[in-house]
């Protein structure tokens, strides 16, 4: 049959312009129709046919969004001109709480969709929120000085044909050097932790640990708020201290304090007159003093470069002079340092800020974190945030999905395109706005949790809240308008006589999204299982192994001075006596204690300087081998020898190293402890012990020396293999014999094993973390699978009833209906594997003993999720697969 010809038709050609036309907001019916009648003027007053003279029109108006924009730069003008901008206004809110009513309605209809929606979201934001305060406070260290970015830390690098060493301290000379050297630097100061001691006011005694010895200019560097007295002529007498308002408090109470004595006692006691009360420095400090003491006379007078004793704070005249001072240092070495035997001194500069997160080196005041740490919880902040904004996208997409009825009847009645984008986006923005309140709500509960898993102090106070509420709000408003444009743009461009004929399909154009979110975010989930894994088999690899001697049931105590030969030989039969003790030994450094060992260079008298092994070095009474349990390679016939001389034992690495691992060999062994050109002290070689892990698994074992010394020497420690049945009682006595000896010294009693397990303290915080996210990410996953599900079975009702009208049974529905879902598991599975494997071979090589990933995991990780997919859908398959076809056909 021959095709009718095409007839213009004028009028129904005008009415598709008005329609299209119509869904401006910056257009009036008035204007609309003021360009009709020139559209139709100049169709008349044509000499063209109606259609050619028609589209001549339409070309000089111009394209519709042109036209748009130009009325929308008259549009706010005109209504002051006509004085309806309160009633446009009026109009705009009017409209706007009618949609905001609809979305309510439209919540309250659904109260499973809203419910599963905002919890999803709630959840990710709030984990987003809490990891957003950790990076902020992270981030903020020591930015609270108003001079920090005028303010560096010298770093020292000195290395020789044996070692090399990289440290904050630094030379004494140093500061006075620098500060009369260089016009621009403003100030320098030695600021450092001293040892610890006991401080006594009165009747008050306390032990006290955070210690600072500093330069009076130290005040011009740093911001120190004096709370009585002033900076001006603090520290600059060998007698005076400075104390915090929290140390005043607990010695003075609410008394006076400025000019109070105090008595430091450490070998020997020194007086002290209180000069000044600061308060304490912030929590984001890489420092924090209760006690400020001016540097001693002896220390200030040392003149030697060869020696690094404390670290040297700088402050510049203005930013870009740090690099001019790290051009000059190299002069400044050449000048002053003198090497006797070869080695080098070289020395750079450390911005303040990024001490936190990016130093690592010898001699901090404090342990710093970790820019590691933070990457990994930016990463999981941000992969959890992407699996809630996932979720709410495909249960926005699939919810949509079932409202394109109702797009076509609002649309029939004469609903424009851009009320329905703004009623899709508007319901979406507020869910989104809804949840981020909950969200903050749920960050404010788990921070006390956060902060015991990672040891941080966040809280949600009036400074986070300025910085966490905007960034919450633009989270919230960015996941709203991504989660509503699908619906906004494809369901409202929806024809609706096609729509009200059933030609479109409830899902078209959806599913293809939906299941790439679905693997996307499960993808996500199995990547954190798997990473929870292998954090998991590598802490339990290091905390199982051997190590080489029992931390457990060894614990050790300061002595308050160097005990000489007589009192500790009177301390030791007094704590041996105790029931429980088992074995004492005094020691100079603890080995496995949180404590840099002494290091030099050693040799055999044949070794040349570039032969020499760098060795940590460890002063030992003998009965320290009974007491730690080692275990010989090649025993020593003696480790007390007639003339009480002092002699040596080497591990298994230095054996190696030195060439002395033959059985039964020996030798005499030179110690470097000042210079390569001259031994320190040559002392015998007596035997060998077995390698021990008295460092982490992320080194491996190093060489050690262990210098066995006779009666006459001094200890610092002293330390005791206990019977761990009794634990109570045996501590009791060792603190009741203690003080009989030493009772202006309490006994402060630590666990080595506690300090075994501090070496892993940031990987325990990564599997916590990995713990606690995994968990949510997986709950955040299964609330959107359910939701899911849920519309997949109502979508596919008249399937299933059709399947069951023909034979199919519950099970072999339940099979196929499941199916589905568990395909998506397993493309997420594949996605996974090769980021995960990578991520964690990465992470695992950190360590110098290592675990391997087991295979094994990733079959549990995905059996985990497989498992997890089948509960959260099940119920919905398995409903579905039961429903009455008859029900099922009626409704379609």
């Amino acid at each position: 049959m021959a095709r009718r010809p095409w007839i213009f038709d004028l009028e129904t050609a005008i009415s598709t312009w008005r329609r299209a036309i119509a869904s401006s907001p910056w257009m009036s019916d008035a204007d609309i129709d003021e360009l009709e009648r020139h559209i139709r003027d100049h169709v008349e007053a044509s000499d063209r046919a109606p259609e050619q003279a028609f589209r001549d029109v339409l070309r000089e108006l111009g394209q519709l969004n042109l036209i748009e924009a130009e009325y929308e730069k008259v549009y706010w003008a005109k209504l002051r001109r006509e004085r309806r901008i309160g009633s446009e206004l009026a109009a705009g809110l009017a409209q706007t709480a009618k949609e905001a009513r609809l979305s309510l309605r439209n919540a309250r209809r659904h109260p499973g969709y809203t419910a599963l929606t905002i919890c999803s979201l709630a959840v990710g934001i709030g984990c987003a929120v809490v990891i957003a305060l950790f990076a902020r406070h992270e981030t903020s260290f020591d930015a609270h000085h108003s001079r920090a970015d005028r303010i560096v830390r010298v770093v020292t690098e000195r290395t020789s044909a044996a070692s090399q060493i990289r440290t904050v301290d630094t030379p004494m000379p140093l500061a006075p050097a620098l500060a009369e050297s260089y016009p621009f630097v403003q100030a320098a100061a030695r600021f450092d932790r001293l040892y610890s001691g006991v401080f006594t006011a009165g009747n008050r005694s306390f032990h006290e640990s955070d210690v600072f010895l500093a330069d009076p200019s130290i005040f011009d560097i740093f911001d120190v708020e004096f709370v009585q007295g002033s900076a001006s002529g603090a520290l600059e007498t060998s007698d005076g201290i400075i104390v915090t308002e929290q140390t005043a408090r607990r010695y003075f109470g609410d008394g006076p304090v400025i000019g109070q004595p105090m008595t430091f006692t450490y070998e020997g006691s020194t007086e002290y007159v209180v000069q000044g009360v600061v308060r304490s420095q912030p929590e984001t400090s890489h420092f924090h003093f209760d006690f400020l003491v001016p540097v001693p006379e002896w220390m200030a007078a040392e003149d030697s470069w060869a020696w690094d004793v404390a670290p040297t704070y700088v402050l510049l005249d203005r930013p870009a002079s740090v690099d001019d001072l790290a051009g000059r240092l190299p002069d400044l070495v050449e000048r002053r340092f003198v090497s006797e035997d070869g080695s080098s001194l070289s020395l750079s500069l450390q911005p303040l800020t990024s001490i936190h997160l990016h130093s690592r080196l010898d001699g901090e005041h404090e342990p710093n974190g970790s820019m590691n740490l933070l990457l990994v919880m930016a990463a999981v902040g941000v992969m959890i945030l992407l699996i809630a904004c996932i979720n709410f996208v495909n249960l926005a997409t699939a919810r949509a999905a079932s409202r394109a009825r109702e797009v076509g009847v609002r649309k029939a009645i004469g609903v424009s395109r851009s009320q329905l984008f703004r009623q899709f986006v508007g319901e979406s923005v507020m869910t989104a706005l809804f949840s981020s309140a909950v969200g903050l709500a749920l960050a404010a509960a788990f921070l006390p949790l956060f902060n015991r898993l990672t040891g941080a102090a966040l809280s949600l106070d009036e400074s986070a809240a300025a910085f966490i509420v905007p960034v919450t709000l633009g989270l919230a408003l960015f996941a709203g308008v991504i989660a509503g444009l699908y619906p906004a743009l494809i369901l409202s461009a929806f024809d609706p006589v096609d729509v009200l004929k059933g030609r479109l399909s409830a899902g078209s154009g959806g599913s293809l999204l939906r299941r790439s979110l679905v693997v996307a975010q499960f993808a996500v989930g199995i990547f954190f299982l798997i990473g929870l894994l292998v954090v998991n088999d590598q802490l339990t690899f290091v905390r199982t192994q051997d190590p080489g001697y029992d931390a457990e049931q060894i614990i050790y105590i300061r002595s308050p001075q160097r005990m000489t030969p007589t009192p500790y030989e009177a301390i030791k039969s007094e704590l041996s006596s105790v029931p429980g003790v088992v074995s004492v030994a005094g020691l100079g450094a603890v080995p496995g204690a949180d404590m840099q060992p002494g290091r030099a260079p050693v040799g055999l008298a044949s070794t040349t300087a570039e032969d020499l092994v760098e060795s940590a070095i460890y002063f030992v009474h003998p009965d320290f081998f009974e007491t730690y349990g080692l275990q010989w390679t090649d025993p020593p016939e003696t480790l007390v020898r007639a003339d009480s001389a002092r002699i040596v034992v080497v591990n298994e690495t230095a054996a190696r190293a030195l060439g002395l691992d033959e059985p039964g060999a020996a030798s005499e062994l030179d110690l470097y402890f000042r210079d390569l050109t001259t031994p320190t002290a040559t002392v015998p070689v007596a035997g060998r012990f077995r390698d021990i892990h008295f460092e982490s698994f992320h080194s491996s074992i190093r060489p050690m020396v262990l210098i066995v010394a006779p009666v006459v020497h001094t200890w610092t420690y002293i330390a005791a293999r206990i019977d761990t049945r009794d634990l109570s009682t045996t501590l009791t006595g060792i603190e009741t014999a203690w003080l009989e000896h030493a009772p202006e010294w309490p006994a402060e009693i630590a666990f080595l094993d506690d300090q075994a397990r501090s070496q892993y303290v940031r990987e325990s915080r990564i599997g916590s973390v990995f713990s606690v996210f995994s968990v949510l990410a997986m709950i955040i996953a299964a609330l959107g699978l359910v939701g899911l599900a849920t519309f997949g079975m109502q979508r596919r009702r008249k399937e299933i009833g059709i399947r069951k009208v023909l034979g199919a049974g519950v099970r072999s529905l339940f099979v196929r209906m499941s199916t589905e879902y568990l395909v998506l598991v397993g493309v997420a599975l594949v996605v996974a594997l090769p980021p995960a494997w990578i991520v964690m071979n990465g992470w695992l090589d950190g360590f110098a003993y290592r675990v391997d990933i087991d295979p094994a995991n990733f079959l549990i990780a995905g059996g985990v999720t497989l498992a997890l997919t089948l509960i959260s859908t099940g119920f919905q398959v398995l409903r579905a697969s039961m429903a009455d076809p008859v029900d099922s056909l009626r409704l379609e």
